[in-house]
């Protein structure tokens, strides 16, 4: 009988410890949701920066649609052809990132402009009657993904 106690008040003693399995077990659960969580903000991050970068390019690209729909209105007689031609004489860079990036690691677009089309429709008889315009602003992302953006619109011939 005296063996049975001892026993018995062995295994009270081990009621609540744990044992070199349960350590690892625990450690690796914590590395796992670690490594996790930190790969989660990462990719979160570098989501954030594309959008950013996407929304910056767009708003340049709306300010260059703009400024050649104003020039287009006010003097279209007095751009000469070439420049109505677009290609690639119209390419502007610029750069997405603000100025708290260094300028080897800035991100650059290049917003360029397609031929401007004079539409003549022959039921008006009023000469030109309204440009066809199309830009594109494009760039790559530090992953090396190449983006676009692209407008097309209308300009109606001011009489």
């Amino acid at each position: 009988m005296p063996m049975m106690k001892r026993r018995r008040r062995h295994k009270k003693f081990q009621r609540g410890a744990i044992d070199l399995m349960q350590v690892a077990v625990a450690f690796l659960m914590i590395t796992v949701a670690v490594v996790g969580t930190t790969y989660a903000m990462f990719y979160g991050r570098q989501a954030i920066i594309r959008q950013e970068h996407r929304k910056v390019a767009l708003y340049h690209l709306r300010q260059y649609v703009e400024e050649w729909n104003a020039r287009i209105l006010i003097e279209a007689a007095n751009i000469p052809p070439g420049e109505m031609l677009g290609g690639s004489d119209a390419k502007v860079v610029v750069d997405l990132d603000d100025l708290s990036v260094p300028e080897r690691a800035k991100v650059k677009a290049t917003l360029s402009r397609e031929q401007t089309v004079a539409v003549d429709l022959p039921e008006t008889g009023v000469g030109i009657d309204y440009y066809r315009l199309g830009f594109t602003v494009t760039w790559r992302e530090y992953d090396g993904m190449d983006q676009s953006i692209l407008i097309r619109t209308s300009m109606v011939q001011r009489d």
